[in-house]
């Protein structure tokens, strides 16, 4: 098993953890290829900026988008900027970018 594509937790079923160890590298969701091209699009982005636009536009909830940032992370196909910006409530967020591999690479 590969630790660092499985994402089962240790009391799901059997059955979660073979779909997480059915995701290879190459394959990325819906939600993490639409923060991706939101990335891409945007240059770099808040995940409230990314929420924001993609609740409305593609019908994400705000937790699936969040949820994209950390995999994607995890993928090391973005990463944390130093830069911050104000979200709504008037707090400090964390800018993100593509990652200089990925940026290279492309993403689709």
């Amino acid at each position: 098993m590969n630790n660092t594509l499985a994402y089962a937790r240790l009391h799901d079923p059997a059955t979660s953890w073979e779909a997480a160890e059915s995701v290879s590298e190459n394959t990325l969701s819906r939600s993490q290829n639409a923060v991706l091209g939101f990335i891409m699009a945007r240059g770099n982005c808040t995940q409230q900026e990314a929420e924001d636009f993609l609740t409305r536009h593609a019908y994400f909830t705000p937790e699936r988008v969040r949820s994209a940032f950390t995999e994607l992370e995890r993928l090391n196909k973005i990463e944390r900027t130093s830069l911050k910006r104000k979200t709504r409530s008037g707090r400090n967020a964390t800018v993100w970018m593509l990652t200089k591999y990925e940026n290279q690479e492309g993403i689709f």
